[in-house]
């Protein structure tokens, strides 16, 4: 066939009585059926993607909406969980509060009863009858002993706070003797002497206490401070 091309000669006959027309037009109706099915395989498979689109996205949707729904709970049980623990610390804080005002009173009952005590005993001392004659040393002995009894009832109630306290993990802060910290106390007096560093506490009026590693009440406390030249100056005259 390629040799009859070349020689200008027509085409030898083919078996079957196929001519090149015929041969023509079967390669046209074979591109023309492979171009259908082309377009009928991208049909299906533009099918099978909108299906497979239609088949995730409610997945995806059941997914968001589950994970939508744990967090609104998670964010519910914080705020829960929030609104709960400020209403119990103002709650911790109210009695922690009532606890120390009662400690407070004891101290300041304790206190009366040594002044008591040492005033009565200064008393009788200086009384000339009680020292050489004996009078009044029955009811002085009988005073002393009800203000002893009074005494030890206040230390025992004032140990029973002091464990409250504790329970409720507050603990005192310790200032006698310790340099002064301004972020712990409060100096409410200055005593001028030369035999304490300048700063140090020599005496505390009302305790303080941490809680839960905070400060929650200052202590009040007598700070030593130098003595001023001008006093020094009067106690070198007075000697």
């Amino acid at each position: 066939m390629l040799r009859a091309l070349e020689n200008g000669r027509p085409l030898p006959p083919i078996e079957g009585h196929r001519d090149l027309y015929s041969l023509w037009c079967a390669m046209t109706a074979l591109t023309q059926e492979v171009k259908l099915q082309s377009r009928t395989f991208k049909q299906l498979n533009d099918t099978l993607e909108q299906v497979c689109e239609a088949s995730v996205l409610p997945m995806h949707a059941d997914s968001s909406a589950a994970g939508a729904m744990k967090e609104e709970e998670e964010k519910e049980k914080k705020e829960e969980s929030s609104a709960k623990q400020p209403s119990g610390r103002l709650v911790r804080k109210e009695q922690v509060d009532l606890l120390l005002d009662l400690r407070d009173r004891l101290e300041r009952g304790i206190r009366s009863v040594r002044e008591a005590d040492g005033g009565l005993v200064a008393g009788a001392s200086q009384s000339i009858w009680a020292r050489c004659f004996g009078v009044g040393r029955a009811h002085m002995r009988q005073t002393r002993e009800t203000l002893a009894a009074l005494e030890k009832g206040y230390a025992l109630t004032m140990d029973r706070l002091d464990q409250a306290l504790q329970d409720y993990h507050l603990n005192p802060i310790l200032c006698e003797g310790q340099a002064f910290d301004p972020h712990r106390m409060t100096a409410v007096e200055l005593e001028e002497t030369d035999s304490l560093l300048e700063g140090t506490v020599v005496g505390v009026y009302r305790t303080g206490y941490e809680w839960e590693g905070e400060v929650y009440r200052s202590a009040q406390v007598k700070v030593a401070g130098a003595r001023r030249e001008q006093t020094r100056k009067e106690q070198g005259n007075l000697r």
